[in-house]
């Protein structure tokens, strides 16, 4: 058996090295690996492994639960929030209405509006209105050019 990786050691940076990374990635083992593969006995080999695999079970688990708890907290966050969203969708729904309504309301006060405004530009021309200047009221009320301004109430007579 020939080694494929003789210039690979377990210092070497595959990630840095785009040449040394083909190589590892290969199929080829890393030294120290093949090392133990050869000079350890297959019952060291397989506790090794059974311990990695346990470890790797007991962090997954630890793992496995953080996330359910995660999960159960955002259950409860998304609840919450499609709670809010049905109240808020039956107010727009109630504010839509009442606009609905509102508009109407307009409509009709602008078309009595318009009725109104008619009848007074078909009823203004046939009335005058004084000139006020030329009012006879006004000119023989006496008055002084400067009249105090007296806001005393009035004694009753």
């Amino acid at each position: 058996m020939r080694a494929r990786w003789p210039n690979l050691s377990y210092q070497t940076r595959v990630w840095d090295n785009p040449e040394a990374a083909s190589r590892f990635d290969q199929g080829v083992l890393h030294p120290t690996l093949a090392k133990n593969l050869y000079t350890l006995p297959s019952e060291v080999l397989i506790a090794r492994a059974t311990k990695q695999i346990a470890l790797q079970v007991d962090e997954l688990q630890a793992d496995n639960a953080k996330l359910r708890s995660g999960v159960d907290e955002l259950t409860g966050q998304l609840e919450q929030a499609d709670k809010e969203l049905n109240e808020l969708w039956e107010g727009l729904a109630e504010s839509q209405h009442q606009l609905k309504e509102q508009k109407a309301d307009r409509r009709k006060a602008n078309d009595k509006l318009m009725r109104e405004n008619k009848f007074l530009k078909a009823e203004l021309p046939g009335r005058s209105v004084a000139n006020y200047k030329q009012s006879p009221e006004d000119s023989s009320v006496p008055m002084e050019t400067r009249q105090e301004f007296d806001d005393s109430v009035l004694p009753e007579e």
